[in-house]
């Protein structure tokens, strides 16, 4: 009597996976998976026990996947996520093929998982106040005697208190519990920064086109997109004239960033030099050319991840961009500036679940308009639109495994594009004006479209700051 209910039990288990037939192990799959009855183990009267189709069709003994170096990775210790960024957004064509992931069990029987949680987005949820609160949003700059300017700023990001001018501190404690600017603006033109936590771009859009209110204008911008990936750490920067019209820029950031949404991820060491010429047209018209080129260790584009893991590339990656800036004096009080930026990422390499990258094309552009003296004296008005950095052309190789008719695992590459499924644009309105003799206002409100390029998410701010100087 048992003989046909085995031999049902067999056609049953190697018409569903023919990996059974080739082997020939269905028989010793149902003698694994058998419920023991009697006496423990085989014994004369109930043989190997009895037969339990729910068990043998379930995985057997530790389930693998086979990376694309070849390794058999079991997918208890698949170790390793990796956090998108804003420009690449979710990574969703990489999630969907993760998502129906085929893995094996002991007897190479293929079985589907949902391995889409390794590779996590990029956070949306936090959205800073558009005004600082009791911080300063600029350095404060001193004018000397002989025209020469001195620009400084220290916060200490745990208590949120500013600490202008006071520089009784040791070296280390400021690298690593502040945030410092320092620059000094000749009265021949050269202007030399440095600094720690503060956004390279400040300083750099100084040395560019040696004019404040260029700077004021570009503070919601980046020509390149790139450099910001860079900002945290060290910064450093140098501009001169090299004649009345042409100036020269150089400028290097770099930080160790520990993924603020997940504390135990893999730091991203990024690095950014950029090198700039700037063209004074007219009175009214000014150019600028920027090259740059970004290094990232564990990361890709701003992305972070533990190399080695089941989804990371290669451990160094190398960005190069090309942006272009024009800005243009409408009146005295109104000027216009825009920016738009070109990057390649080199191909990348992977060893785990992704095989690799093509060269990956980003881009960003952005236009900012500031008008002076609006309402009263010394008042500002700017209005800004931007696209961050984004990915439009690039595709990953996922390793996606699937079995022939006699059910061996045969694995190919499958491209994905990298190319995000939302487009951000953020919108931005800002007036400053005094109020009295040491009082300002500062209104600002901001909508963010498809927030991190992840198609959907908006999200819009207002915010209201009252200053007072004592």
């Amino acid at each position: 009597m048992s003989t046909p209910i085995v031999s049902g039990a067999l056609i049953l288990m190697e018409s569903a996976w023919p990996i059974l037939k080739t082997n020939g192990t269905a028989a010793n799959l149902l003698f694994a998976t058998s419920t023991d009855l009697g006496v423990k183990g085989v014994d004369a009267t109930y043989g190997n026990g009895l037969i339990n189709l729910t068990t043998a069709f379930q995985p057997y003994g530790t389930l693998n996947v086979t990376s694309a170096s070849g390794k058999q990775l079991g997918l208890p210790s698949l170790m390793g996520t990796m956090i998108s960024s804003g420009a690449l957004g979710s990574l969703t064509a990489i999630q969907s093929r993760l998502s129906n992931y085929m893995v094996f069990d002991g007897y190479q029987r293929n079985f589907s998982v949902n391995l889409s949680g390794m590779i996590r987005k990029p956070s949306t949820t936090a959205l800073l106040n558009p005004l600082p609160t009791n911080t300063k949003s600029a350095p404060l700059a001193i004018k000397l005697a002989d025209g020469s300017v001195i620009s400084s700023w220290i916060q200490e990001p745990s208590t949120m208190t500013d600490h202008l001018g006071e520089f009784a501190y040791s070296p280390d404690r400021v690298l690593e519990n502040q945030s410092i600017y320092f620059s000094v603006d000749y009265k021949d033109g050269t202007t030399l920064a440095f600094g720690n936590g503060y956004p390279a771009k400040y300083s750099y859009r100084q040395a560019l086109f040696g004019n404040r209110d260029m700077v004021l204008l570009s503070a919601q911008l980046s020509e390149d997109g790139l450099s910001s990936l860079a900002d945290g750490g060290r910064m450093m920067s140098y501009g001169t004239n090299l004649s009345p019209d042409i100036r020269l820029a150089l400028s290097w950031n770099g930080s160790a960033d520990q993924v603020k949404s997940d504390p135990s991820a893999t730091p991203r060491d990024a690095n950014n030099l950029k090198v700039g010429l700037s063209y004074k047209f007219n009175d009214k018209l000014t150019g600028g050319v920027t090259m740059g080129s970004l290094t990232e260790t564990n990361g890709l584009l701003g992305s972070s991840y533990g190399y080695g893991s089941a989804v990371s590339f290669s451990p160094d990656n190398r960005s190069y961009s090309l942006g272009f800036s024009a800005g243009y004096v409408i009146n005295p009080n109104s000027s216009l500036l825009m920016e738009a930026g070109y990057s390649v990422t080199q191909a990348a390499q992977g060893s785990g679940l992704i095989a690799g990258t093509t060269d990956i094309q980003s881009q960003s552009f952005g236009a900012t308009f500031m008008n002076k003296n609006l309402i009263g004296d010394n008042d500002r008005l700017m209005i800004s639109v931007k696209q961050p950095l984004r990915v439009t052309a690039g595709k990953a190789g996922v390793l996606m495994p699937s079995v022939d008719s006699l059910g061996y695992a045969q694995y190919t590459t499958e491209w994905a594009s990298l190319v995000p499924t939302g487009h951000e644009i953020d919108y931005k309105v800002s007036y400053d004006t005094p109020v009295g003799a040491n009082k300002s206002l500062s209104l600002q409100a901001g909508y963010r479209q498809d927030v991190m390029n992840i198609a959907g998410s908006h999200d819009a701010s207002v915010g209201a700051s009252w200053k007072m100087m004592f």
